[in-house]
């Protein structure tokens, strides 16, 4: 399967194309109104990559986990997006990641063993506010500035990462 569209879908269930070893794309039209995408959606498939509609306001638990050859994720401009569940890029492949600023929390896992992530900037004006145990545990990020908005830092949130040799907290 090489992708799918569709603009009317609101949601993608728990599972849908879990262990999907052929599904390399999925396209979202332009006005897609998708809204959650489910626990374990995608997890174990063979995305080389996803852009995730402005619309999507969740996604849920370990939606992209061990996507081995997930290297990249693109939230659309003015993303809707607030948390990033528990393990929802864990083991993938991904590499640079931009998280939007509507995101206020990530949540535990989130991009836990991703050994080729070594980038992750945040939109100007994030709102995030919380960064969840484990977050970028096992990663290979060399440097983080924290948002000015951040309020909590749980324990471990980059327990492991051994090539982290800077943190900045931003100033605005």
């Amino acid at each position: 399967m090489d992708g799918f569209e569709n603009s009317d879908l609101q949601k993608i269930g728990e599972s849908a194309f879990n262990e999907c070893h052929y599904l390399d794309k999925v396209y979202f039209a332009e006005n897609s109104q998708l809204e959650v995408i489910g626990k374990t959606a995608f997890s174990s498939s063979s995305l080389s990559g996803i852009s995730i509609p402005k619309n999507v306001i969740r996604i849920d638990e370990g939606a992209f986990s061990e996507c081995d050859d997930l290297q990249w994720v693109d939230f659309a401009p003015h993303s809707k997006i607030k948390i990033i569940d528990k393990n929802t890029f864990s083991h993938s492949a991904i590499n640079t990641i931009i998280i939007p600023a509507s995101v206020n929390q990530i949540s535990e896992g989130a991009f836990s063993e991703c050994y080729s992530l070594h980038t992750i900037n945040f939109a100007s004006n994030s709102e995030l506010k919380i960064i969840c145990k484990d977050v970028f545990s096992n990663s290979s990020i060399d440097c983080f500035c924290i948002p000015s908005n951040v309020e909590i830092i749980h324990n471990g949130w980059c327990s492991h990462t051994i090539t982290l040799n800077r943190i900045s907290i931003s100033p605005d």
